[in-house]
């Protein structure tokens, strides 16, 4: 009989440490439902950044930078076209008519009746030619508006440079747009 008042006491000892750790368990377990609520709430009163409103956002902001690239390249290649127009007209003066481009910037110069567009296009002419006479040896009056060869070769090539990271920087948004449309 002593034997079984142990065995129940050791039972009922048993029966409080399982009642004192499920009593544990249920606390934690609340502790963790109320961290949980309380995440759900703010999460419902603050839409993530990650949500679709602001994924398409950004989508926005990367066409908006895209179609600025677009446009910056176009830009460059107007801009490169036009500089190798200038230095296509440049060697053609300067091989086949580097006397002739001397007197017609002369007589632009005496000219006083002609109109803006021709002063421009006389006045190009007339650094061309004293490129072109800089560059075979002879003089010219007043360098100080010329424009050298190494100046249009430098700006050629900043133009091609700026093209290349205009050229790159598109291909960064495209793939940014691919990676958002995924």
């Amino acid at each position: 009989m002593i034997e079984h008042i142990h065995s129940l006491q050791q039972e009922l000892i048993e029966s409080h440490n399982r009642q004192a750790d499920h009593e544990n368990t249920i606390r934690e377990c609340k502790i963790r439902i109320s961290e949980l609520e309380a995440a759900n709430k703010r999460l419902r009163e603050h839409e993530p950044f990650e949500g679709v409103a602001g994924l398409q956002e950004e989508l926005i902001s990367v066409k908006m930078r895209e179609a600025e690239s677009n446009l910056a390249v176009k830009e460059m290649r107007q801009r490169l076209a036009e500089l190798e127009q200038h230095w296509a007209k440049y060697v053609h003066m300067r091989t086949f008519e580097p006397n002739v481009t001397t007197a017609e910037s002369n007589e632009a110069a005496s000219n006083d009746s002609t109109n803006s567009t021709s002063l421009s296009v006389n006045s190009a002419r007339a650094r061309l030619a004293k490129i072109t006479a800089s560059f075979i040896g002879g003089s010219s009056d007043g360098d100080d508006g010329c424009v050298t060869i190494r100046e249009l070769e430098d700006q050629l090539m900043g133009v091609r440079i700026k093209e290349v990271d205009n050229l790159a920087e598109l291909k960064e948004m495209r793939q940014k747009v691919r990676l958002i449309k995924k």
